[in-house]
């Protein structure tokens, strides 16, 4: 099953960006039981971003990306998801280029960390806020 994933995702980053998720749900939809695996994709995806969003109070759990894979996997069953996740593809490409990329590796893991301390607060927060003390 590993080498399947690994072949998929050198087929869905051969693929030109702005494009990658709409020819990815066409060839979903073309293979066998294409209606089937639509109502999966569209179902497990929900559920993905589901349990990301509910993981956000977790401290450590990389919810963001949770709730992203959640998306992707969606976009597989939907025509319109994978048009939206194409169209913002094409929009943060240029700053994660410009801005992103050429941080050192150090710069990547304190924002990182930051922004895991950011949610752990915001976290504990809520359960404050829905639990008492």
């Amino acid at each position: 099953m590993l080498q399947w994933l690994k072949k998929a995702w050198r087929g869905f980053k051969r693929l030109p960006p702005g494009h990658r998720f709409q020819e990815t749900y066409k060839r979903r939809q073309r293979s066998r039981r294409g209606g089937a695996k639509r109502v999966l994709f569209i179902g497990g995806g929900l559920l993905t971003i589901v349990a990301g969003i509910v993981s956000f109070p977790v401290p450590g759990v990389p919810s963001e990306l949770i709730i992203v894979a959640g998306l992707a996997i969606f976009a597989q069953g939907s025509m319109r998801a994978a048009r939206i996740l194409d169209w913002i593809e094409l929009h943060l490409r240029g700053p994660y280029l410009r801005l992103w990329k050429p941080l050192p590796r150090w710069a990547k893991v304190v924002i990182g960390a930051l922004w895991m301390a950011l949610l752990a607060a915001g976290g504990y927060g809520l359960h404050r806020l829905f639990f008492g003390k």
